[in-house]
Order: structure tokens, then C-alpha cells, then sequence
């Protein structure tokens, strides 16, 4: 399993080291170990399976292939509270002699606080948030996952954009910028709308027969202009609206629509499909259906 590391989890990284302390830098790491390998073992304890972790300023996110979506329901709430479970177990163990003995004072008083504030960051109930994460999992049998990643990446975008105020607020009024709350927010606020896309790939079937099974939308059409090689998982965020949707492409001068339940049966049958192949399937499907008597 190869690790990625995402470049502002560097910056950020580099920041702690530079204008607070290497001590502080190392507690971070070290909160962030902890965070992750209780994630990582909760995963092989539940036989998840995704492609690649990526390592960000507020911890790990984990990527699964298109098509292949997490555990949700108890399992999926066992995955994502490990990580902060795991940093709270620690504050435990923190006030035992056995590590306070073996950790110098500062170091101690650091990483304290470095695994303070990830449990409490990323219990927030915000995407990409563990928090967010565990709404999801609950909320997946109970809401539309259209309006639930909806919601839940607002409340990420507002969390981001709370901090980065409360932040410039420090600058402005006591002339000290709390540079790892900076790049945490922004990095939050900008990863957030990423997430809810992942998550949406991730439960394409759900999304699309959300839309299949969605006969009281108010019935207005908005139509789209794409290229004919467009893959549809590009495609899917038009499906999540309350309205009828009608994709046009052109293919050697001839002009070709695609609607979205046309759209919908294409991603069940083939999600890797490009805009063209979903066309092809499309006439098939209405030749086989002509032909039963």
C-alpha cells in the first residue's frame, strides 16, 4: 500500500517546525501515528479495503477506487472513530507515570495538545471530516446521499471558513497568526467539496437509482453540452439535482442526447463508460426492449 502525502501537509508540517518548535512539530507526528494506525487496524479488522491513504494537515484520508465504496452502518462508524478513539486513548495514557517518566516535559505537554486537538477536530460532524464520515454512515440508510453529502460538505466549507476568521481575527487583534489553524481551515475548506465528489463515485448505484426513483422532482429541464468521450462518473453531480437533465454531445456531425435516466443505466451497467459507449448501451437497450413482444 503505497502512502501519499498531500504537498500543504508539508507547508503545514513545516510551519509548526519554524514558528513554534521542533518539539511541536514531533508531537504532531507522533498524534498523527496514532491516528492513523487505529484507522489502519480497524480496517484490516473489518476487511476494508481501499486504494491509497493520503496524509493532510487534519489526518489521513483514505481513497477507494470508483465503483468501490467504505462500510457504512456500525462497521463504518468502527472504522472512522478509531482514529479519534485512538488519540483520546492516549490522553489516557498520557497521565500514567509509566509515560510521563519516559517522555521529557515539553515533548509530553506537546503532543498532549497536538492529540487534543485532533480528536476534537475530527469529531466535528463535517466532510472530510471522521466526524462528517461517521454522519455519513449513519444518515446513509436514512437520507438521500445526494442531500446528505450536501449538507455535510456545507458544514465543512462553514467549519474551514470559521477558522480561517477566527484565525486573521488573532492576527488583526493580538498581531499572532495561528498559522496551523490557517492551513488546516483552508485546506478544509477546499478538500470538503472534493470529498463529497469521492463520496458520490464511491455510491454510484445508490445515486443513480436515487435518480431512477425520483418521480417527484419538479419537472424542469436543464440541458449540457459535453464532449463525447466525457466519462460519465464526471458527469455524476448533474444527477444529484432536482431537476431532468438532457446531455448533448457531437459525434461527426451529428448531434446525440442523452437523458438522465438514460444516464442512470449506463453508470448501474458500466460506470467507466464514456459518454458515447452510454449511447451505444442506450440503443441497445431500446432494441432489446422493442424486440420482446
Amino acid at each position: 500500500m503505497r502512502v501519499r502525502i498531500h504537498p500543504s501537509f508539508c507547508i503545514y508540517l513545516l510551519c509548526i517546525t519554524v514558528l513554534s518548535s521542533l518539539s511541536d512539530a514531533l508531537a504532531m507526528l507522533l498524534a498523527l501515528a496514532v491516528h492513523e494506525i487505529c484507522h489502519y487496524m480497524a480496517a484490516k479488522l473489518i476487511g476494508e479495503r481501499f486504494s491509497s491513504p493520503e496524509l493532510t494537515p487534519f489526518g489521513g484520508v483514505m481513497r477507494y477506487a470508483h465503483g468501490s465504496t467504505s462500510s457504512k452502518g456500525l462497521k463504518g462508524v468502527f472504522l472512522h472513530a478509531a482514529g479519534p478513539m485512538g488519540n483520546y486513548a492516549f490522553l489516557l495514557a498520557a497521565g500514567t507515570p509509566i509515560i510521563q517518566d519516559q517522555f521529557p516535559a515539553e515533548l509530553l505537554r506537546s503532543t498532549i495538545l497536538s492529540n487534543s486537538s485532533m480528536l476534537l477536530i475530527n469529531l466535528l460532524p463535517a466532510l472530510p471530516l471522521d466526524g462528517g464520515q461517521i454522519v455519513f454512515c449513519l444518515g446513509y440508510y436514512l437520507f438521500p446521499i445526494a442531500k446528505l453529502t450536501a449538507v455535510l460538505t456545507a458544514l465543512g466549507v462553514i467549519t474551514g471558513t470559521l477558522g480561517m476568521l477566527i484565525s486573521i481575527y488573532g492576527l488583526m487583534c493580538h498581531q499572532t497568526l495561528n498559522c496551523s489553524l490557517f492551513i488546516v481551515s483552508l485546506y478544509l475548506m477546499i478538500i470538503a467539496v472534493q470529498s463529497r465528489s469521492h463520496l458520490l463515485c464511491e455510491n454510484i448505484c445508490v445515486v443513480a437509482q436515487e435518480k431512477l426513483e425520483d418521480t417527484a422532482r419538479i419537472q424542469q429541464i436543464r440541458s449540457y453540452q459535453a464532449a463525447s468521450d466525457t466519462p460519465l462518473l464526471d458527469l455524476l453531480p448533474l444527477l444529484k439535482q432536482k431537476t431532468a437533465v438532457r446531455v448533448f454531445f457531437i459525434k461527426e456531425n451529428r448531434q446525440y442526447e442523452l437523458t438522465d435516466m438514460q444516464l442512470c443505466r449506463a453508470l448501474l451497467a458500466t460506470p467507466s463508460a464514456t459518454l458515447l459507449e452510454a449511447y451505444l448501451l442506450s440503443s441497445q437497450y431500446k432494441e432489446k426492449k422493442s424486440a420482446i413482444p
